[in-house]
């Protein structure tokens, strides 16, 4: 993509000679003023094309605070032609939640209790009653 090209041309001004680069995805989307669901495309993107690499960061608690990223310089520096690129579909990165971050498991499933049912019905009788004989 042509957005691509200017966020790597971006974190390459950000890294300077080397390193990693500590950000988030809002900010880079707040530099190019595009929301932080493209900016995830766009990490995807070159991630494909073999531009960059990136993780998650964590803080203690466990909470993802940011993203640190790698640039592949020699990548970026010497690419003469642009190679096609595996697509995925598109209902599979609806939202950046990856898959392991989502719970499949239901802990909680609904039994019906026919005691708890009778006394839910009685405790209800009993209330009607009783609001019938204040309104009176």
């Amino acid at each position: 993509m042509p957005m691509t090209r200017i966020m790597l041309t971006l974190l390459a001004g950000w890294a300077g000679q080397g390193g990693s680069i500590k950000t988030t995805t809002g900010v880079i989307g707040k530099h190019l003023g595009r929301c932080r669901r493209q900016v995830f495309r766009y990490l995807k993107d070159a991630v494909e094309e073999g531009y960059i690499t990136y993780t998650r960061t964590k803080d203690k608690m466990g909470y993802y605070t940011g993203i640190r990223i790698w640039l592949n310089y020699a990548a970026i520096r010497f690419t003469t032609s642009r190679k096609a690129k595996n697509t995925s579909k598109n209902a599979e990165t609806s939202d950046v939640t990856l898959k392991s971050d989502s719970n499949d498991k239901y802990i909680f499933t609904v039994k019906e209790d026919p005691e708890l049912s009778t006394l839910l019905g009685r405790f209800g009788s009993l209330i009607e009653n009783e609001t019938e004989y204040i309104h009176v």
